[in-house]
């Protein structure tokens, strides 16, 4: 049944959606690297699989935010403005890993991975387990947003990374 009297583009709905999606990431780690303050010296290298896409799991969990309602991480950090220079890199270089002052890596299952019906690694997907270790191994300023509905693997990059944020599926927001 469908309840007609609410509309489907609900601004009440939608601050609910973005309150659940500031409260729910979880720090699992943080080695001083968190919070990033406002300064010129600002250099942010942003990376990964979901740095600029829709976060969301398989099967039921997948539901298209409305176009307006949805931002991706990208979107948000280049929304934080002066003092903080952000360079969105879909494959960064070794040297642009090494001069950022911050590099964050937004990885996860997704619906390639996740889903009702079906089993999956314990771990990331190959390609993004790779690109973790790379990044880890040429920075000491890693962030790792991790995406998923269950647990993921860390112990080939965990203890290297300089912080680690689990994500969730955040939903419309």
């Amino acid at each position: 049944l469908e309840d007609e009297t609410l509309p489907d583009d609900n601004p009440v709905c939608h601050q609910k959606a973005y309150d659940a999606g500031i409260a729910g990431p979880v720090m699992i780690k943080n080695e001083g690297i968190l919070p990033i303050r406002k300064s010129g010296k600002n250099n942010i290298l942003l990376t990964g699989f979901y740095a600029d896409r829709i976060i969301a799991g398989g099967g039921s969990g997948w539901v298209r935010p409305f176009d307006h309602a949805y931002v991706t991480i990208r979107q948000g950090l280049e929304k934080l403005g002066k003092g903080y220079s952000v360079t969105y890199a879909k494959e960064p270089t070794d040297e642009q890993i090494k001069n950022a002052s911050h590099v964050i890596i937004s990885v996860g299952l997704g619906r390639r991975v996740e889903g009702e019906n079906r089993d999956h690694e314990f771990g990331l997907p190959e390609e993004q387990e790779e690109e973790v270790r790379r990044m880890v191994s040429l920075s000491d300023n890693v962030i790792v947003l991790v995406h998923s509905g269950c647990e993921v693997d860390m112990r080939s990059w965990g203890d290297r990374a300089a912080a680690i944020i689990y994500g969730w599926y955040g939903g419309e927001h």
